[in-house]
């Protein structure tokens, strides 16, 4: 676990570097996982969380390399390997399966910016299907066959418990505030929380981020960088999938915590810095 952490944390400061072109903002991102004590908890203890975000950073890294790099360049080898990256993020959370439209969108824009021919996507996406088939596919055979539920959820909601009241805008709002605490620093079983006076500077914090952002891209349109705007596209669009995602889980069982966004953790400390 504390492998995957040091290996995501790695990652972010890559992919940071290769978007934002700048290795001050490259360090601040890397901290903004490396000193989230949230983070530092869920990498010390045993669960799927900390793969499923190595292998969602690792997948961004790549994607992102296949986005913004020179035209003539067309990295078959990447794409194999983003193909293993992506089928064993997807075996190793149900999470990892939002990667796959990320991946998707990547290989359209190659196309539309002419960075790949027709043929190219087309074998491209051949070879992240066959990953997808050779590595990660007999499990969901496995649940169909089994649970008659490809994804196995339904088996799951008779073992723990699920919403019984209906899940409205005022519930999911309320809930956001322990989203909030578990994001940082929700320790024990759930029941050791972080001191006020952090999360408030935590609060300040992302305030501050969500200006810096609006100037920046603001600034970056204005320069008219459309290849950085487009980056920075993606990792919303990683950002606003896994979010919803959570919110549809929690809308099957109470259990909104900050540990399921960690999958989009790359793109949110990226956007942040």
């Amino acid at each position: 676990s504390v492998a995957f952490g040091a290996w995501t944390i790695f990652c972010i400061a890559q992919t940071a570097h290769f978007v934002l072109l700048n290795n001050t903002l490259a360090l601040i991102a890397a901290a903004f996982v490396a000193f989230n004590p949230m983070f530092l908890f869920i990498h010390a203890s045993i669960n799927n969380d900390t793969l499923v975000t190595a292998l969602s950073a690792t997948a961004l890294w790549l994607i992102m390399r296949l986005i913004l790099s020179p035209p003539a360049q067309h990295r078959r080898r990447e794409i194999v390997l983003l193909s293993v990256v992506l089928a064993l993020s997807a075996l190793s959370k149900l999470s990892g399966l939002t990667l796959y439209g990320i991946a998707g969108t990547a290989l359209l824009i190659r196309l539309i910016k002419r960075q790949s021919t027709l043929r190219q996507t087309l074998v491209d996406g051949v070879i992240i299907t066959i990953g997808f088939s050779v590595i990660a596919a007999w499990w969901y055979v496995r649940n169909l066959q089994l649970y008659s539920d490809l994804t196995g959820l339904g088996v799951m909601m008779q073992l723990v418990d699920p919403r019984t009241a209906p899940y409205t805008l005022q519930t999911m709002l309320a809930e956001m505030q322990g989203l909030r605490i578990s994001s940082w620093g929700l320790f024990g079983w759930l029941n050791v929380i972080t001191p006020d006076a952090f999360l408030v500077l935590m609060d300040v914090l992302t305030g501050l981020a969500l200006i810096g952002g609006v100037i920046g891209i603001i600034r970056v349109i204005r320069a008219k960088r459309w290849d950085r705007l487009l980056a920075f596209g993606i990792l919303g669009v990683l950002l606003l999938i896994v979010t919803v995602s959570l919110i549809n889980w929690t809308r099957l069982t109470p259990g909104t915590q900050g540990r399921l966004l960690f999958p989009a953790l790359p793109a949110l400390a990226i956007l942040s810095a």
